[in-house]
């Protein structure tokens, strides 16, 4: 577990290329719930910055790259090599994930790209955790599949740096939640031009859907909803096209 970075998406690839499954969770959770997620999950070892070994009851640790990596119980495998484990919401328990292959999270990322139109040409802005669905699946390997240019952010979100680092980066794509959209339209947060904005992961309403289209520096506007254990697609309505 550790926050938005490159190194959390080369740490979380280098896990599968050596047939290991990732799980990856937020930063701040706590030792009991990793706890807890150790025993539900079969998990076996423990990737972060400054980890504790002892908090962890870890048998072995190591340093690689700039996280620390702990090694608790050998068990006995659970999955297949390239299973990936997404953390519930929690409507089906806190310690609770549901099993994806790499192969489906790939497929889901390509259906997404088509459909927003994501092209190498693109530049794309993550500032969503990356251990949920959209910021790691739809939104980083999206971007490797693309082979648009990937800048990783936050959280935590700033509504001004998300502008400046629109206009410095000169970024093309974003995706937020409901609920930066209600801080930015709040705010009264003026953006540089964007092609393609994606809002997903609660419910918007009607109204919100209507004053972020009446922006000048939104082109496209994408509603979207995330990976549940019915299957790999994000569901995605294209607000700008709809009656």
């Amino acid at each position: 577990f550790a926050p938005n970075s490159v190194e959390f998406l080369f740490h979380w690839i280098a896990a599968l290329a050596n047939g290991y499954v990732p799980c990856a969770i937020a930063p701040s959770t706590k030792t009991p719930l990793v706890t807890a997620l150790k025993k539900s999950l079969n998990i076996a070892a423990i990737v972060g910055p400054r980890l504790d070994p002892p908090r962890y009851q870890a048998k072995r640790f190591e340093r690689i790259g700039a996280f620390d990596v702990v090694v608790c119980d050998r068990t006995p495998p659970s999955y297949e090599p390239f299973d990936v484990l997404i953390l519930t919401t929690g409507t089906s328990g806190s310690q609770t994930a549901c099993v994806h292959t790499v192969e489906s999270l790939v497929c889901n990322a390509s259906m997404t790209n088509k459909t927003l139109n994501i092209t190498a040409a693109d530049k794309q802005l993550v500032v969503l955790p990356m251990y949920h669905c959209y910021g790691l699946i739809t939104q980083s390997i999206g971007a490797i599949i693309s082979g648009c240019e990937l800048k990783i952010d936050g959280p935590p979100f700033n509504a001004n740096r998300f502008a400046d680092l629109i206009r410095k980066e000169r970024i093309s794509i974003c995706g937020i939640t409901p609920a930066i959209a209600r801080d930015l339209l709040r705010r009264g947060t003026v953006l540089p031009a964007l092609r393609s904005m994606s809002i997903g992961g609660d419910r918007v309403s009607r109204e919100e859907v209507a004053s972020l289209l009446s922006k000048p520096f939104i082109n496209e506007l994408y509603i979207t909803y995330g990976l549940t254990e019915a299957g790999p697609r994000v569901s995605v309505l294209p607000a700008h096209l709809a009656p």
